[in-house]
């Protein structure tokens, strides 16, 4: 009876409530008109909003359709201009569909919503596969003070992981797994252990719902995945058979801003991490947040480790903001630094050094070999730098075409007209890098290259298959295929360009591709 009294009380008062609410909420502004596009907005535009009563108090602000609550997922815009007649600003870096509002007086309004364009954001992914990952971390019981916890994993021929082992500190026997894949599944089982089973349903190659059963205890955690175009957006589910939980994701700009743990019985927002970024780019075949956040995403821990959850944030952070409430401490409240060491060309008393071997030779020339690294240039000296190099002189037939050279494709594609396209591809060595001279089309304008006469878009998925099917026709030549199969060394071209605008392979897609194709016919071979 003292509940229901209670709740009767509570309905009096919002009742009670409720006209001044709507009275102080009211919008300040008459004859409001936000203007309507034919296009996706684009970050960097002048928009005006028409209408009276914005003052110099006024800010406008964007928030993803997704979080309709208040949060730092919020962005907000640079205001140029305040008259009697409406306001303007600048548009911030947003995409997809955002909510518009006003804000001033510490109170917030909801204008209406623009649909800005969805930012191209995939990330080149480095050939090398991980195998191993220590975690250190201090442990005032462990050895030295110093606790680690060690994840290693195994690849099917695609590059999927197949089974994961993960040995956490003080614990006597590790976690195992197996991976075994379908079309329209991804199912995981716990070798030993509590035996549990994690079952993903998958669409389009994206999860879609989830399911882990635990035989010892008769349990089980449940959850179904939405997406806002690309991006992760909301996990929503059970979990011990009978909690519900909604997790949220924002992404901005093609980075992880916000993650949001809501207990839905207690309304309470178990975990809110606000994440900030530098230049870090999160392009190892892991996405590494399923490595950095498990302690944090609390109901599926590898949950970015098997390439199922839509784009990846494009960086890794640099920063992460923790806050929520806790069952025993109430709120709490810290913050993670993140600081990442890349195995990559480095500069030091001004010799460019890889794996601490310097790339300059004793006579000022850069070197093609060194001891555990092959860098491809027709220039640079070692005969394996040289025969690895798209400009060495392999003849292969292409899609009905005679190529002299794999660089031949490459400048190829670059003339409009089919003939002269032709003639191209007769040429080798340097003078089918030089080739490209004679063309009267400039591809960097618009990203458009040309096969036989057709466009196709340098950035696509098109393309992508177009060079895989390349280097597949060329390793036909047994010279090619000989020495890429015999290479045991790991392939880098640090003469490579590294931006897709700049060049039509980059520094990335060749290594990529080489170091992908010598581990196949290797594979192949045994």
């Amino acid at each position: 009876m003292r509940k229901l009294l209670f709740l009767f009380t509570m309905l009096a008062f919002f009742i009670a409530c409720s006209d001044d609410d709507d009275k102080d909420n009211e919008l300040p502004i008459k004859g409001l008109e936000i203007p309507k596009f034919e296009n996706p907005v684009k970050p960097g535009e002048s928009i005006t909003i028409k209408g009276a009563g914005f003052t110099d108090a006024s800010e406008i602000w964007f928030r993803q359709i997704i979080s309709k609550t208040a949060g730092n997922g919020d962005v907000k815009a640079v205001v140029t201009d305040v008259n009697s007649t409406g306001i303007t600003f600048t548009t911030p870096e947003v995409y997809g569909n955002q909510s518009v509002l006003l804000k001033e007086n510490s109170k917030e309004y909801e204008l209406g919503e623009m649909t800005f364009e969805e930012k191209s954001s995939d990330v080149e992914i480095l050939p090398k596969k991980i195998s191993k990952i220590i975690e250190s971390f201090e442990d005032e019981d462990a050895l030295k003070g110093i606790g680690k916890n060690i994840y290693e994993f195994s690849y099917d021929d695609k590059g999927r992981i197949v089974s994961l082992k993960v040995t956490e500190d003080g614990e006597t026997e590790p976690y195992m797994s197996t991976c075994t894949y379908s079309s329209n599944q991804l199912i995981i089982k716990e070798i030993g252990g509590n035996k549990q089973t994690e079952t993903y349903t998958l669409e389009n190659g994206k999860a879609k719902h989830y399911k882990k059963t635990y035989p010892i205890y008769e349990e089980f955690d449940e959850f179904a995945f939405e997406y806002g175009g690309d991006y992760l957006s909301q996990i929503k589910g059970i979990i011990e058979s009978e909690y519900p939980t909604t997790e949220n994701f924002i992404y901005v700009g093609g980075k992880l801003t916000q993650y949001k743990w809501i207990d839905e019985e207690f309304d309470n927002v178990y975990a809110l991490l606000d994440f900030t970024y530098d230049q870090q780019l999160n392009n190892l075949n892991l996405d590494l947040f399923g490595i950095i956040l498990a302690d944090y995403f609390e109901n599926i821990e590898d949950l970015f480790l098997y390439d199922i959850t839509g784009k990846r944030s494009v960086y890794l952070p640099e920063k992460v903001k923790v806050s929520g409430i806790d069952d025993e401490d109430g709120k709490y409240e810290y913050s993670v630094s993140f600081k990442y060491e890349v195995k990559e060309v480095e500069e030091k008393d001004g010799v460019e050094v890889y794996e601490g071997e310097s790339l300059i030779d004793e006579n000022g020339k850069e070197k093609g070999e060194g001891e555990n690294w092959i860098n491809v240039g027709y220039k640079h000296s070692g005969p394996y730098a040289k025969v690895l190099s798209n400009l060495f002189p392999y003849e292969f037939v292409f899609k009905g075409k005679k190529l002299n050279s794999i660089e031949s494709f490459f400048q190829g594609i670059k003339f409009k007209n089919p003939q002269l396209q032709d003639i191209v591809f007769t040429y080798g060595g340097l003078d089918s890098n030089y080739i490209q001279a004679c063309s009267e089309y400039n591809w960097k304008e618009n990203g458009i290259v040309f096969w036989q006469g057709k466009e196709i878009d340098r950035y696509s998925e098109k393309y992508d298959d177009l060079i895989d099917e390349l280097y597949i026709s060329a390793i036909q030549n047994p010279l090619y295929r000989n020495v890429l199969k015999n290479c045991t060394k790991e392939i880098i071209h640090t003469m490579g360009k590294k931006e897709k605008s700049e060049t039509t392979f980059t520094r990335y897609e060749f290594e990529k591709q080489l170091n992908c194709l010598k581990e196949f016919l290797k594979k192949e071979s045994n």
